[in-house]
């Protein structure tokens, strides 16, 4: 009777398991969601002096296209490889309207970054920028066990010695220093920087949002950020205004950048509500100093970024007194160190979820 019973329970378990995840597979079929956003979206802030990135960087595609898309990227981030995918689809798409340009930003804490960009800029000397890019970007997972030699090869270099002594020499170059001192004095969080005729994306815009944006570019409505004589003032109130009225994320005030930290760094730990005070106050410190002006070698910068992040991960690691929170920790900083997090972020817990947190 029993074993009739708890058959009967358990069958009907199944049919209810079933009937859910059918519901669910119809639903994806006939309505889709959005696309997943690894951390909500933020408004975009208007960027007075956007076409200052314009002349630092290089432009892919027709230098008449409406629609300027300006890109803050690092050849060793796995966010930049998925937007570049993104834009080179759009730009197949939409050629005679929009138009990318690639500034450099290369971050300290990456070791490659910089090597990546100076043999870039080499290959744009050769007429191959974009197949150079494309080429670190689809193995960019081999970046220190590939040569750059390799890398210009597939790119269809021939002179690929060359490219492999610009990516060794210590000599600043001129374009992607000229970049770097501009994501600094605006204060970037991080890449890829998304600009859109002036708008500035803390993070970057889908490919829907993209051609939500350049559609409005076309017609001469909100998307248009622009001061020139030319832009009609209803496009700027309804496009610039509505960004101006957003406060703007600057250095000092990086939330974002700590909020992202601890969701990583501490996935799958419990954090007391004094633990993640503390916490954000280390990374926000750590950040600050990270994008600081540097002087000296690129390879004495890399060092001193690595020492940096080493420092963070001692200290944050110093809040945890659990020996497997440690070592928890020490596994989330090592996957995000070598890009192996990917683009939706986990959420740590906190162990008293009604304290509050001081900024």
């Amino acid at each position: 009777m029993a074993a009739d019973r708890l058959e009967r329970v358990f069958t009907a378990l199944l049919t209810t398991a079933a009937t859910a995840l059918a519901l669910i597979a119809v639903r994806r079929e006939f309505f889709p969601g959005r696309e997943a956003r690894s951390v909500a979206s933020e408004p975009p802030t208007f960027e007075a002096a956007w076409k200052d990135a314009v002349a630092a960087g290089i432009r892919v595609g027709d230098s008449t296209a409406r629609a300027t898309i300006v890109v803050f990227s690092d050849l060793e981030c796995p966010a930049c490889r998925a937007f570049h995918q993104t834009t080179r689809r759009l730009l197949q798409e939409n050629a005679k309207n929009v138009s990318v340009v690639f500034v450099h930003f290369p971050l300290p804490t990456h070791r490659f970054a910089v090597q990546a960009a100076q043999a870039a800029e080499c290959a744009s000397a050769s007429g191959r920028f974009v197949n150079f890019i494309d080429a670190v970007y689809a193995k960019q997972d081999s970046l220190g066990l590939k040569s750059w030699g390799s890398y210009a090869r597939e790119a269809g270099i021939a002179d690929t010695a060359a490219i492999a002594r610009c990516a060794s020499d210590p000599a600043p170059v001129k374009r992607v220093e000229a970049g770097r001192e501009l994501a600094l004095r605006w204060e970037l969080l991080g890449t890829p920087t998304v600009i859109i005729n002036g708008l500035r994306y803390t993070n970057p815009p889908t490919k829907d949002e993209l051609n939500r944006v350049i559609r409005d570019v076309l017609k001469g409505g909100g998307g248009v950020a622009d001061r020139d004589e030319s832009v009609p003032p209803a496009s700027k109130e309804s496009g610039v205004a509505r960004a101006q009225a957003h406060p703007r994320v600057v250095l000092g005030d990086s939330d974002i950048v700590a909020r992202n930290n601890l969701r990583v760094l501490f996935d799958g730990i419990d954090l007391s509500a004094r633990q993640e005070a503390e916490a954000k106050v280390i990374i926000k410190r750590a950040f600050r100093e990270q994008f600081a002006p540097r002087s000296g070698t690129v390879a004495e910068q890399v060092k001193r970024g690595r020492d940096l992040n080493v420092g963070r991960d001692s200290a944050l690691k110093a809040l945890l007194t659990s020996k497997s929170d440690q070592a928890l920790f020490m596994r989330n900083a090592t996957a995000w160190h070598e890009g192996r997090v990917g683009q939706s972020l986990p959420k740590h817990r906190r162990a008293d979820p009604k304290a509050s947190v001081p900024d």
